[in-house]
């Protein structure tokens, strides 16, 4: 079974399984050689319980270890071992109890810092409880927050899971904090600035490509699972095939003169983002489990709440590969509630496009959510999601949102972007050499610098406001 339902059903039975096939290990492992004390400087060995495909590990562990780092990797299939110099590989042996494994591992090689890329998938999911059972930093690496310039680093966990304070009250003292700040020639403290690079979806495509291509060459000697990811690679490969062909046989030329045809008329414009088919953030971070669910809802609230005259865009999102056939059950609906005349759906028009000819926007938790709030436009969050803080996202109801919705506070939204660059966002990207070398950079300064101490003694806010969210 492959696909979004499966991810689900996945996750929902991981959440009961991992904890008790995950304790017993724990006990057993904490019996025979009790915990260390924890130590008070920057964690010095690492282990990667998974990383971005593509050779951005390889760069960051050689820089780690000319700190005197010590860096390993789980390797669990041929894409893995290709991207991993072997100094750094620990082969997981198929069919292991991972469980177990990881703790034996950890106590083995003294791990004092634990970092994962996304905080969704199990096997990232049991290594984390792991490294927290054991008293080991926890790190989490993700797409940045903000884009497209960023890259996050989180202790704990990141989007639903992250511990960002959600409070307004704590983002506008922020804001007090920083401009009390003096720089040594004055004035307040500037948020730092990203160095901007040239961003290509190539390179990410290019690199996931390189990591199965090798994972199934090795997959007579390896294990490889097709669908660990969320879905089938080979649906997925189809998908993105027949995504491209139908780019370069359509136009939506007439959808994008429409709505320049709205604002030049001073129309209310909505924009709709949606997820990626089986996103953790739908499966995990929400309760719709699948796009067509959020989109049913939210085109339903606008045909009878959204004032008569609105035009509603909704933007299909970028790596989106068509399991869903999501637009024509937009088109469905569309008919069904009586506005074809207005709405309309994008399936390559830039986001950015929509967001500048657009009042508002709804999300179930997309970034695209945070970049809308920059452009001063309205934004409504239907999931969980990091800025969906009062002053920030609208806090009513959705049948409200279409005529009440209004800009983020500017001073909370200073706050927040301050808040959220100073304590969990890098500068870099994963996949072109240019952003890579940025991201590495950063990335071992703030695992091995004085400010990796104050991130895993809860610099990222908690401390002083409290978690939001537990696992």
């Amino acid at each position: 079974m492959t696909g979004p339902v499966a991810v689900a059903q996945l996750a929902e039975s991981h959440a009961f399984t991992m904890d008790e096939s995950f304790a017993g290990a724990v006990a057993q492992n904490v019996r025979a050689r009790p915990l260390t004390a924890r130590r008070t400087g920057p964690a010095r060995r690492f282990l990667f319980a998974s990383a971005p495909f593509g050779p951005f590990f390889a760069e960051l562990a050689r820089a780690l270890e000319a700190e005197g780092c010590q860096v390993w990797r789980l390797c669990f299939e041929g894409g893995d071992v290709w991207e991993t110099p072997a100094r750094n590989r620990i082969m997981v042996p198929a069919g292991t109890d991972f469980a177990a494994f990881i703790v034996d591992r950890l106590r083995h090689h003294n791990v004092e810092c634990v970092v994962t890329f996304n905080d969704i998938l199990p096997r990232n999911r049991i290594a984390l409880k792991a490294a927290e059972q054991l008293g080991v930093d926890r790190f989490v690496l993700e797409n940045g927050y903000l884009r497209p310039h960023w890259v996050t680093l989180e202790r704990d966990g990141v989007n639903g899971f992250s511990g960002l304070p959600r409070e307004r009250a704590f983002y506008l003292s922020q804001r007090a904090l920083q401009r009390a700040r003096k720089a040594p020639a004055g004035g307040a403290e500037a948020t730092p600035a990203p160095q901007p690079f040239v961003f290509r979806v190539r390179y990410h495509v290019m690199n996931t490509i390189a990591h199965f291509a090798a994972a199934v060459v090795a997959s007579p000697f390896l294990r490889f699972d097709p669908a660990y990811y969320g879905d089938s690679v080979w649906r997925q490969a189809a998908g993105y095939m027949r995504e491209y062909g139908w780019r370069q046989l359509n136009s939506e030329n007439e959808a994008t003169r429409r709505i320049e045809q709205a604002r030049q008329e001073k129309r209310p414009v909505f924009t709709v983002l949606m997820q990626k088919p089986g996103d953790g953030q739908l499966i995990v971070h929400s309760s719709y489990g699948g796009n067509n669910n959020f989109l049913r809802e939210v085109i339903g609230s606008f045909a009878r709440y959204a004032p008569k005259n609105a035009l509603l865009v909704v933007k299909q999102h970028p790596l989106d590969y068509g399991v869903e056939k999501s637009p024509a059950f937009a088109a469905d609906l569309f008919r069904a509630h009586g506005v074809e005349d207005r709405a309309v759906y994008l399936r390559m028009t830039s986001i950015d496009i929509c967001m500048d000819h657009s009042d508002g926007l709804v999300t179930v938790n997309s970034t695209g959510g945070l970049a809308a709030l920059q452009k001063g436009l309205a934004v409504k969050c239907m999931g969980a999601a990091v800025y969906n803080v009062e002053g920030l996202t609208f806090q009513g109801s959705l049948n409200s949102f279409w005529r009440k919705g209004r800009p983020a506070d500017p001073e909370v939204l200073e706050g927040y972007v301050d808040h959220l660059i100073r304590s969990s966002q890098l500068n870099g990207g994963f996949h072109s050499r240019e952003a890579r070398g940025l991201l590495v950079r950063g990335m071992v300064g703030r695992l091995t610098g004085e400010r990796a101490v104050e991130l895993a003694a809860g610099g990222n806010g908690r401390a002083a406001f409290g978690a939001t969210k537990d696992r």
